[in-house]
């Protein structure tokens, strides 16, 4: 992986704004230039990811946390003021903040609140719990397997697919988003939107089937 200096961080950060001011003009030659753009934005800066995810490498949503910096990374990129300093500093805020809150989520127990009722607190480790109601054991059971499911098809997608549908459906810790917030976080048309999620969603049905 590139390591790359500030300046050519920033020069890729600029080219990007100056693509992406050129695609709002509705000229279909400067959309696909930048979309085309954006992709090598993805490779070329997944060390400011790296950076931030590495020490997570254990965590069972450590792909996950990858995601979510790559999610970071698009709104530093679409929120970059070039006059407010480096585009590497700026990154760095966005993807560190999200990847801590989502491993420090990832990290906490959940203890169910019959157990709370009758048990005394004590302290068991420096990890947080909190109280939670909670499904039934089956439940919990049935619903790690699925999630455990989607998340393998998922991992068969392409870096965009796992983004549009992880954004419509609040997958991977994101929140749910309406069409027209996905469409203004992406910089993307409504068609290339409906070509993304039509793709994924018939991957992953034919990954759920397969296991059925």
């Amino acid at each position: 992986m590139d390591r790359l200096t500030k300046e050519e961080i920033d020069e890729i950060a600029t080219k990007y704004i100056e693509l992406r001011k050129k695609a709002e003009s509705g000229s279909r030659s400067d959309i696909l230039r930048f979309e085309a753009y954006k992709n090598i934005c993805a490779q070329r800066l997944k060390s400011l990811i790296v950076h931030h995810t590495r020490k997570y490498r254990r965590f069972a949503n450590h792909i996950d946390l990858e995601q979510d910096g790559f999610e970071a990374l698009i709104n530093a990129l679409s929120t970059f003021d070039p006059t407010k300093g480096s585009f590497a500093w700026w990154a760095n805020r966005y993807i560190k903040t999200r990847v801590q809150r989502k491993a420090n989520a990832h990290s906490t127990i959940k203890f169910p609140i019959k157990k709370a009722r009758d048990v005394k607190p004590y302290k068991i480790s420096t990890m947080p719990t909190r109280v939670d109601p909670g499904p039934t054991p089956l439940e919990e059971t049935e619903r790690l397997e699925n999630a455990k499911n989607i998340g393998q098809a998922m991992e068969a997608l392409t870096f965009e697919q796992r983004l549009v549908v992880s954004m419509k459906y609040g997958f991977n810790g994101m929140r749910e988003r309406p069409v027209g917030k996905i469409l203004e976080e992406l910089s993307i048309s409504r068609q290339q939107y409906s070509k993304l999620l039509s793709e994924a969603e018939n991957q992953i049905k034919k990954h759920l089937l397969r296991i059925d």
